[in-house]
Protein backbone atom coordinates (compact mmCIF):
# COMPACT_ATOMS: atom_id res chain seq x y z
CA UNK A 1 0.00 0.00 0.00
CA UNK A 2 1.40 3.41 -0.92
CA UNK A 3 2.32 5.97 1.98
CA UNK A 4 3.19 9.32 0.77
CA UNK A 5 5.00 12.11 3.13
CA UNK A 6 4.73 15.33 3.94
CA UNK A 7 6.87 18.26 5.11
CA UNK A 8 7.12 21.92 5.02
CA UNK A 9 8.67 23.57 3.05
CA UNK A 10 9.72 26.65 5.54
CA UNK A 11 10.68 29.91 4.10
CA UNK A 12 8.90 29.35 0.96
CA UNK A 13 6.30 31.55 0.06
CA UNK A 14 5.38 30.44 -3.31
CA UNK A 15 5.88 27.47 -5.96
CA UNK A 16 8.10 29.30 -8.40
CA UNK A 17 10.66 29.58 -5.43
CA UNK A 18 10.16 26.04 -4.10
CA UNK A 19 11.27 24.92 -8.04
CA UNK A 20 13.98 27.49 -8.21
CA UNK A 21 15.24 26.32 -4.55
CA UNK A 22 14.93 22.36 -5.81
CA UNK A 23 16.66 23.31 -9.11
CA UNK A 24 19.89 24.70 -6.91
CA UNK A 25 20.23 20.99 -5.40
CA UNK A 26 19.52 18.63 -8.55
CA UNK A 27 22.23 16.66 -10.02
CA UNK A 28 22.75 13.27 -11.22
CA UNK A 29 21.49 10.05 -9.12
CA UNK A 30 24.02 7.97 -7.70
CA UNK A 31 25.21 4.66 -9.81
CA UNK A 32 23.90 2.72 -6.60
CA UNK A 33 20.57 3.96 -6.04
CA UNK A 34 17.39 2.77 -7.56
CA UNK A 35 17.55 5.85 -9.72
CA UNK A 36 20.99 5.89 -11.29
CA UNK A 37 21.80 8.20 -13.54
CA UNK A 38 19.12 9.83 -13.45
CA UNK A 39 18.98 13.56 -12.55
CA UNK A 40 16.90 13.86 -9.25
CA UNK A 41 16.79 16.79 -6.81
CA UNK A 42 18.42 16.04 -3.29
CA UNK A 43 16.42 16.48 -0.07
CA UNK A 44 18.23 15.76 3.59
CA UNK A 45 16.33 14.94 6.71
CA UNK A 46 17.29 13.54 10.26
CA UNK A 47 15.45 10.21 10.02
CA UNK A 48 14.40 7.44 7.62
CA UNK A 49 10.85 6.67 7.14
CA UNK A 50 10.62 3.02 9.48
CA UNK A 51 8.00 2.25 6.01
CA UNK A 52 10.25 3.15 3.60
CA UNK A 53 9.29 0.34 1.19
CA UNK A 54 5.61 1.85 0.92
CA UNK A 55 6.68 5.02 0.53
CA UNK A 56 9.19 3.85 -2.39
CA UNK A 57 6.12 1.77 -3.84
CA UNK A 58 4.97 5.21 -5.99
CA UNK A 59 4.87 7.54 -2.99
CA UNK A 60 5.90 11.53 -3.18
CA UNK A 61 6.70 13.99 -1.03
CA UNK A 62 3.71 16.63 -0.53
CA UNK A 63 5.04 19.96 0.31
CA UNK A 64 3.36 22.64 2.59
CA UNK A 65 3.89 26.20 1.49
CA UNK A 66 2.14 29.04 3.55
CA UNK A 67 -0.38 26.57 5.54
CA UNK A 68 -1.58 24.78 2.26
CA UNK A 69 -0.75 21.36 0.62
CA UNK A 70 0.33 22.75 -3.00
CA UNK A 71 2.82 20.60 -4.80
CA UNK A 72 4.52 16.91 -4.66
CA UNK A 73 7.91 15.35 -5.89
CA UNK A 74 7.91 11.53 -6.55
CA UNK A 75 9.99 10.04 -4.31
CA UNK A 76 12.66 8.03 -6.52
CA UNK A 77 15.18 6.65 -3.74
CA UNK A 78 16.06 7.05 -0.35
CA UNK A 79 19.60 6.40 0.91
CA UNK A 80 21.68 7.22 3.98
CA UNK A 81 24.08 9.29 3.69
CA UNK A 82 26.38 11.59 6.38
CA UNK A 83 26.74 14.79 5.33
CA UNK A 84 27.31 18.35 6.57
CA UNK A 85 24.75 18.06 9.04
CA UNK A 86 25.72 15.02 10.80
CA UNK A 87 26.15 11.01 10.34
CA UNK A 88 23.19 8.92 9.61
CA UNK A 89 20.68 11.26 7.57
CA UNK A 90 18.40 10.15 5.16
CA UNK A 91 18.50 12.04 1.80
CA UNK A 92 15.51 11.44 -0.45
CA UNK A 93 16.05 11.19 -4.34
CA UNK A 94 13.22 13.41 -5.40
CA UNK A 95 11.76 13.50 -8.91
CA UNK A 96 12.80 16.90 -10.39
CA UNK A 97 9.14 17.29 -11.74
CA UNK A 98 7.39 19.29 -9.14
CA UNK A 99 3.71 18.52 -9.62
CA UNK A 100 1.13 21.05 -8.27
CA UNK A 101 -1.66 19.70 -6.27
CA UNK A 102 -5.08 21.01 -5.28
CA UNK A 103 -4.67 23.23 -2.18
CA UNK A 104 -5.81 21.45 0.71
CA UNK A 105 -4.96 23.97 4.30
CA UNK A 106 -2.49 22.43 6.42
CA UNK A 107 -0.41 23.39 9.73
CA UNK A 108 2.95 23.62 9.69
CA UNK A 109 5.07 20.31 10.98
CA UNK A 110 8.15 20.18 11.90
CA UNK A 111 10.03 17.31 10.07
CA UNK A 112 8.13 14.79 8.03
CA UNK A 113 4.65 13.01 8.81
CA UNK A 114 2.97 10.03 6.76
CA UNK A 115 0.32 10.87 4.54
CA UNK A 116 -2.33 7.98 3.57
CA UNK A 117 -2.49 7.88 -0.02
CA UNK A 118 -6.43 8.50 0.72
CA UNK A 119 -5.44 11.39 1.96
CA UNK A 120 -3.36 12.70 -0.52
CA UNK A 121 -4.58 16.08 -2.61
CA UNK A 122 -5.48 15.14 -5.93
CA UNK A 123 -3.04 16.58 -9.13
CA UNK A 124 -3.83 19.85 -10.85
CA UNK A 125 -3.85 18.45 -14.05
CA UNK A 126 -5.10 20.54 -16.85
CA UNK A 127 -7.20 19.73 -19.75
CA UNK A 128 -6.61 16.47 -22.64
CA UNK A 129 -3.18 18.55 -23.66
CA UNK A 130 -1.99 18.83 -20.82
CA UNK A 131 -1.92 22.58 -20.38
CA UNK A 132 -2.41 23.12 -16.31
CA UNK A 133 -3.45 26.12 -14.44
CA UNK A 134 -1.09 28.86 -13.45
CA UNK A 135 -0.28 28.68 -9.81
CA UNK A 136 -1.64 32.55 -9.16
CA UNK A 137 -5.07 31.24 -11.02
CA UNK A 138 -5.03 27.92 -9.22
CA UNK A 139 -5.21 29.69 -6.07
CA UNK A 140 -7.60 32.29 -6.76
CA UNK A 141 -10.08 29.67 -7.83
CA UNK A 142 -9.82 27.66 -4.92
CA UNK A 143 -10.27 30.88 -3.02
CA UNK A 144 -13.48 31.22 -4.64
CA UNK A 145 -14.20 26.97 -3.98
CA UNK A 146 -14.28 26.72 -8.07
CA UNK A 147 -11.33 24.09 -7.63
Amino acid sequence: MVVHLLKTAAGVPDLDTLAARQAQFTVTAPADSRAAGRPVVLHSTRNMPRRRDAVLDGGSIYWIVRREIAARNRILDMVEADDEMGPKRCRFLLDPELVAVARVHRRPIQGWRYLPAAEAPRDLAGGPDGDSLPPHLARDLADLGLL
